[in-house]
């Protein structure tokens, strides 16, 4: 079982420190939730036998843990080296304690570790007061992040350098450093392995944006996937407009040969209305020919008429009779058709 207890470097070699279960001298209370039960150690020492420089580290990086008091620790006291590190012990051995103590120390919630409710529970059984201290590198210095567990009240009293600090200050100062514990991809305690693996690979690529550090980096994530929506919705919309542009086109189809068949129908009202106007004029025409034809018959009637009187006997009146009664018919003809017109 091992625990990684900042940043690593695939190419350096790790620093390792191995913890050995003794005897417990009586029994502890622990916030644990498995089936472990931590002993009980006095005063203890985890470090690097290899010297670094403060320069080694990278800001964030942790150079020393300080434990007073907390869980099954008297004193503990771990200088991790500035590229891997792996706590190795068997089961009980107190790695967890460690990994507790980071995440608390450096603002986390108890909830966060998925065991102990309140942050009273980790002070060691018999005592009022516990500490945990961790030093930081931080542009070349150090920076000494302290936290006071008070069993009454369940508090904490904040330090950051030996001056007293707001928990507001803590947390600005943990995130200049980009340290985020409650950041699964960057501080994973085994009690949140599974919550871990359900996450999703949008959820995963968030997290691993925001342990990175650069602040700006999940913004423009956020933004890129704005505009990759707004893409998307621009996209269905002009398909959406391509689509009623198809409908739109088709129906001006139907309405240009609706409007052909219309005006067709309008240029044969208006011939009917132009032929209908017409029939007047036509049935003037036949009624004055017929006129026309009738008082030429007349004419000549009349001149026969006289032609004939003249030249006839008396014996021939019976025939003038006819003739007379002839012309009075054509006459009543003659003005019949003039009334008409």
């Amino acid at each position: 079982m091992s625990r990684r207890v900042k940043k690593t470097d695939p190419m350096s070699v790790p620093a390792t420190a191995r913890l050995v279960k003794p005897e417990p001298t009586h029994p502890s209370q622990t916030p644990d939730s498995d089936a472990e039960s931590e002993p009980d150690f006095s005063e203890f020492h985890i470090g690097n036998s290899v010297a670094h420089n403060l320069g080694d580290y990278r800001d964030g990086s942790i150079t020393q843990i300080s434990l007073k008091n907390f869980v099954t620790y008297d004193r503990m006291e771990v200088t991790p080296g500035p590229h891997m590190n792996m706590i190795i012990g068997p089961n009980g051995t107190g790695k967890s304690t460690i990994v507790c103590a980071i995440a608390l120390g450096l603002g986390g919630r108890p909830s966060l570790l998925g065991r102990a409710k309140d942050i009273s529970e980790f002070v060691k059984h018999g005592h009022e007061r516990g500490s945990i201290e961790i030093t930081l590198a931080s542009a070349g210095t150090e920076v000494k992040v302290r936290r006071e567990i008070v069993r009454e009240g369940n508090k904490s009293i904040w330090k950051i350098n030996g001056r007293s600090a707001s928990f507001a200050e803590v947390q600005k100062t943990t995130k200049n450093l980009c340290v985020q514990v409650d950041n699964l991809c960057q501080f994973l305690p085994q009690d949140r392995v599974v919550e871990f693996s359900k996450m999703s690979p949008q959820e995963l690529l968030k997290e691993t944006q925001k342990a990175v550090g650069r602040e700006d980096l999940l913004q423009l994530q956020v933004e890129l996937a704005e505009h990759r929506l707004k893409e998307r919705q621009t996209m269905g919309e002009l398909h959406r407009l391509a689509q009623d542009v198809d409908s739109l086109r088709k129906q001006n189809e139907v309405l240009e040969r609706d409007v052909e068949r219309w005006q067709a129908r309008e240029a044969a009202e208006s011939q009917l209305r132009v032929l209908e106007a017409l029939v007047p004029v036509v049935r003037y025409t036949d009624t004055k020919a017929e006129h026309d034809r009738a008082k030429e018959a007349r004419k000549h009637a009349h001149a026969h008429y006289l032609e004939v009187k003249n030249a006839v006997s008396d014996g021939v009146e019976e025939e003038i009779e006819q003739l007379e009664s002839q012309i009075a018919l054509n006459e009543r003809q003659r003005r019949q058709v003039q009334d008409e017109l």
